[in-house]
């Protein structure tokens, strides 16, 4: 062994106390990273037929690594002990110990490493790195999973093997650098490339395989390349010459865009003077923006002494930053380690200082920094076939990348070129657009938001036109066919409008997903690669409901998923882009939200108005959503089921997220005031319409883990129960029920059938069946909880309270009424027990557990300890008045109240509006018997809403009128398997908890039932999705087909 006179070996390693919590048998340690600076013991490293030399040639962190030459056969030995720790599959996380390196190569050879583990010269576990590669690359291989062999604890030498033959005569020289022997790292990360393809076998199975499975990706991408291709039209070619001249246009306009990522004006453009934006011009076309730029560069990611600093993704440093490391080193390494989305924000900023800058000396200046930044992150591995050990979650670190590199391809001579366009193709994966169409289970929203547009601009920078025009035929057809090819819960944009992650519709990753979609479909529009027609419809159908769900911008918090700290915002780009393409419904709503004075579009000539504010009701039962308009305000009603997850709960988000669909009611009084939801000293077990076991906070909080090595450490409940949803009637009515259930998880035995109904703007609801067996905590349904002011008042019947010291526990043994603070009030029969505050509450926010504090309004129905059959009854006149509240306080007791409930046990929940005429039926069972002069029986858990009225003469019975029944019949089963599964079931009987990603009937397509409805009376009538089978005994029976939740509707004719 040969090694240089003076520098050798240092090893950061420090080892931490073992941790052993009650939630986990897992010890944990402190994991050893190998950074070569210093001296060390030279008795823990042998080498034969090669040297060590500790050099500054290459250094990923610190200003060192090993540098090893050697021939065939060169042997390398670490003598140390590994620290690798056996899986525990009872710990509170699935990570799984892994070796992870970095390896600078110097010149490519078709040959490989071997990697041994071992005790004391017997191997235990071994894997190969294939040396065909330039740079540095980075391997993160999982010992028991990706390894030849078995580990085991004991054992204590890493050595590294060189072929027996090597393919090539002369000495070959690899780096070492942030070596880490053994670490902990989520057994979804490893990603496989060309130096690993072993690594991670599972990847396509995994919920991450947009992000990872970019070989395979890869791999499809060469196999169509092989394919004969049609050659391309003048038109295919000239439609290339507009996409392209779209992209560089948006990327230049999206800098002088006065708009926040979600469409609405940035404060400081606000008050941004038109000198002001010419000065900013000026600066740009002189050079001066530039020069400020290119300081930054310099400052940024440069060192003293004119080196690039080494380049990681974010979550590479996290992998680190979990393990965890020593705290001092880990800082060090942040610290010296640019991050790839810094570098790839500068390199944008360049990119536009070149496009934009007249003098030709700073252009020159603007291109030498950016080719050598560009040049930079290919050496540190971020190229084709490289994933640099872990690619997860890299399309957020990538959108800035793809958008550099496009805009500044003019800068790029042909080699860096071609790297570019490659690189962005494979670390986007745009061989996923090949995949075989019977395995598309729908479009990703991730694919979307962060990865589509460096797709496509990957596709415009091909050379080649026959592959350019080819490569776009087919991404044509992907997404036309992704955007309708939803299965289950699989992502993107279902037929109900609800834009589907994680399994669920989710606005904030719905805004990201139509940030990206949206822009790419406006490129290819009006070309031969544009959007099909079905796959547009049903893009714009989920771009204008975002503007029915939410008010203004700002959408309910039941929507908020695992982030509830303040109301998420719908975005306005996609309307924006929409608009672009010439859609003039979309371009009216646009009008509408973005409050575009139209003066100006008349200096346009453009003849588009603003639409009138949606009045209505629709249902997205995707979501488990009732959605009710009117005036200015949304009212919605929002469950969930076996089907639909009740939370999201991470372990730094959502911590008191359970109670948060159990049946949530919100009012969102108008377009400019929200509901008064306040994370600051909000009670987490009172969401206003839900029905809870009241817990203090430290048995609320969600108990985390990783379910299975396929899920992320995360909490998504199921209940057992597929009865949750909504219905409308005619587009103006709805109503919503759900069947409660508690998770066994929590030994929550929480049961209560729930209705919301809306008739106009009022809204009734009820609750029974409430039971559990929870003696020490409270039983509630809450209706009300608002942030407030104390002189904002609330409202005991027509008595103003304000203040924040007010507390009233009353049973009531007459009927009652009470305002909130947003003019709506609540009507309240007697014999229930009324909890009424205006208080200083103390919590704590979401996702730290943090001490919170604020003032609060709230109303209760308590249901006591315990409760048993339990109920409860109250109506909500939306937008009201005190003295308006008075007269329909008055009315309730009248002979003709507003509303009657004709039935609220178990079985059904039964409630006639006076005004509108409507029946509503939440019938929760079978029922062979109703208390309803209409429906006499069926067969099957559904929802009604049925209006009757007079119409022409019959023919049957001439010169008499005949009443014509309207109905809207549901089934909010959404039916994506039948019977129990299995999986949810533990050795007790019970419900377990599951991973939503690893359900087998995930990507099951919806099933239609249908339901066979016996009404009293004889009516006749057909249409889609329903017929009359018989007439017997002066009743009616209906078929009915149901499918996805989706109501039908129906219209009869008296006999």
């Amino acid at each position: 062994m040969k090694l240089s006179a003076y520098p050798q070996l240092f090893i950061f390693a420090i080892v931490l106390l073992l941790i052993s919590t009650s939630h986990t048998t897992q010890a944990e340690q402190t994991t050893q990273l190998l950074s070569f600076e210093q001296t060390i013991d030279l008795q823990q490293i042998n080498a034969t037929n090669s040297q060590l030399t500790i050099t500054n040639q290459q250094a990923k962190f610190g200003q060192h690594s090993l540098k090893w030459q050697f021939s065939a056969g060169g042997e390398l030995t670490l003598n140390q002990h590994i620290g690798f720790k056996t899986f525990n599959p009872n710990a509170k996380k699935q990570a799984r110990h892994t070796f992870m390196t970095w390896l600078y190569n110097e010149t490519p050879i078709k040959d490989k490493l071997t990697f041994q583990f071992a005790e004391n010269q017997q191997v235990a576990a071994s894997f190969d790195v294939n040396l065909d590669f330039q740079g540095w690359r980075a391997v993160a291989v999982p010992f028991e999973t990706d390894m030849q062999g078995q580990p085991h604890e004991a054992m204590n030498q890493l050595i590294v093997k060189a072929p027996a033959a090597l393919s090539h005569n002369i000495t070959t020289t690899i780096y070492f650098d942030l070596m880490a022997l053994s670490i902990p790292v989520d057994p979804r990360w490893p990603t496989p490339d060309f130096q690993v393809p072993h690594v991670n076998k599972a990847i396509m199975a995994r919920a991450n395989a947009h992000w990872g499975a970019l070989l395979t990706y890869d791999e499809w991408q060469q196999q169509y390349e092989q394919l004969p291709h049609a050659a391309p039209t003048s038109v295919e070619l000239s439609a290339i010459a507009q996409i392209t001249a779209r992209i560089d246009q948006d990327i230049l306009n999206s800098f002088n865009s006065s708009l926040n990522k979600n469409g609405k004006v940035k404060e400081r453009a606000k008050h941004k003077t038109r000198k002001a934006l010419r000065s900013q011009q000026q600066n740009l076309v002189s050079g001066k923006y530039a020069e400020n730029t290119l300081n930054r560069g310099e400052e940024r990611y440069f060192t003293d002494n004119g080196q690039l600093k080494p380049i990681q993704m974010g979550r590479q440093l996290e992998v680190y930053q979990k393990a965890p490391v020593n705290k001092q080193q880990w800082q060090s390494l942040n610290k010296e380690t640019v991050k790839f989305r810094q570098v790839a924000r500068h390199l944008l900023q360049l990119a536009r200082a070149y496009r934009l800058t007249k003098p030709a000396h700073m252009k020159a200046k603007v291109k030498k920094q950016f080719t050598s930044l560009v040049a930079h992150m290919y050496q540190q591995g971020y190229v084709r076939g490289s994933a640099v050990g872990i690619m997860h979650h890299q399309g957020y670190s990538m959108r800035e990348w793809s958008k550099a590199l496009f805009l500044g391809r003019e800068m790029l001579n042909p080699e860096l070129l071609k790297d570019s366009q490659q690189a962005i193709a494979w670390l986007t994966g745009l061989g996923r657009i090949f995949r075989p169409e019977q395995e598309n289970n729908g479009f990703n929203v991730d694919v979307m938001n962060t990865f589509l547009p460096g797709m496509v601009m990957s596709i415009v920078m091909q050379t080649e036109q026959d592959l350019q025009v080819a490569y776009l035929r087919a991404l044509s057809q992907w997404m036309s066919y992704s955007m309708l090819a939803i299965k289950g819960l699989s992502g993107g944009i279902q037929p109900d409008g609800s834009f589907y992650h994680h399994a669920q519709h989710y606005v904030a990753y719905g805004n990201g997903g139509l940030n990206g979609l949206t822009p790419v479909v406006y490129y290819l529009s009006h070309t031969p690669f544009a959007l099909s027609d079905d796959a547009y419809q049903r893009l714009r159908h989920g771009v204008m409901m975002t503007r029915l769900f939410s008010n203004g911008l700002k959408a309910p918090i039941s929507l908020a998923g695992r982030h509830p700290e303040k109301y998420e915002e719908i975005t306005l780009a996609p309307f924006k882009y929409l608009t672009l393409m010439g859609d003039k419904k979309v371009a009216s709503a646009y009008l509408r939200l973005a409050n575009i004075d139209t003066n100006k579009l008349k200096d346009r000539a453009i003849s588009i108005t603003p639409e009138a504010t949606p009045n209505g009701a629709w249902v997205m039962n995707y979501s488990g959503l009732a959605i009710q308009r009117r005036n200015d305000w949304l009212a919605t009603a929002r469950g969930f089921s076996r089907y639909l997850v009740g939370n999201e709960s991470y372990a730094d988000a959502n911590h008191f997220g359970r109670y948060m669909n159990y049946g949530h009611v919100e009012i969102l009084p108008s377009a400019t005031q929200d509901g008064a939801y306040q994370e600051a000293g909000w009670n987490w077990n009172r969401w206003p319409g839900t029905t809870t076991v009241h817990l203090p906070l430290d048995l609320l909080a969600a108990n985390i883990y990783q379910v299975d090595q396929y899920s992320g450490v995360e909490e998504m409940l199921l209940s057992t129960q597929s009865y949750a949803g909504a219905n409308q009637l005619d587009q103006q009515n709805a109503m919503f029920a759900m069947k409660l259930e508690g998770h066994a998880k929590y030994n929550d035995d929480l049961t209560a059938n729930k209705s919301v109904f809306f008739f106009d703007n009022r809204m009734v609801a009820l609750g029974s069946n409430i039971s559990n067996s929870n003696s020490q905590y409270p039983t509630e349904t809450t209706l009300f909880q608002q942030s407030i002011s104390e002189n904002q008042p609330s409202f005991i019947g027509t008595k103003a309270i304000t203040g924040n010291n007010t507390k009233k526990r009353t049973q009531l043994n007459a009927d009652s009424f009470y305002l909130d603070t947003l003019n709506n009030a609540y009507f309240i029969p007697k014999d229930q027990t009324v909890l009424f505050a205006r208080q200083h509450q103390q919590s704590l926010e979401n996702e730290r557990k943090q001490p919170t504090e604020g003032d609060f309004a709230s109303l209760v129905l308590s249901h006591g300890k315990a409760p048993q059959n339990a109920s409860y009854q109250y109506a909500v006149l939306i937008g009201s008045t005190p003295t308006e509240a008075q007269n329909f306080h008055q009315q309730l007791d009248s002979k003709t109240p507003p509303y009657q409930v004709l039935q609220q046990d178990k079985y059904a929940h039964i409630v006639h509006d006076k005004a509108t005429d409507i029946t509503g039926y939440a019938l929760f069972s079978s029922n062979q018997q109703l208390a309803d002069s209409l429906i006499a029986a069926n067969d099957t858990p559904i929802m009604v809403m049925a209006q009757v009225k007079t119409s022409a003469a019959s023919p049957a019975k001439q010169g008499e009128q005949a009443s014509v029944l309207k109905l809207a019949v549901t089934d909010p089963d959404l039916n994506l398997y039948q019977g129990v599964d299995a999986n949810q079931v533990g050795a007790d009987g019970k419900q377990k908890e599951v991973s939503i990603y690893s359900t087998k009937w995930r990507h099951n397509q919806p099933q239609a039932k249908t339901i066979q409805l016996t009404l009293n009376g004889l009516w006749q009538g057909q249409g889609q999705h329903y017929q009359v089978l018989s007439h017997d005994n002066n009743q009616t029976v209906l078929a009915v087909t149901s499918i996805a939740g989706t109501p039908v509707q129906i219209q009869l004719t008296q006999i």
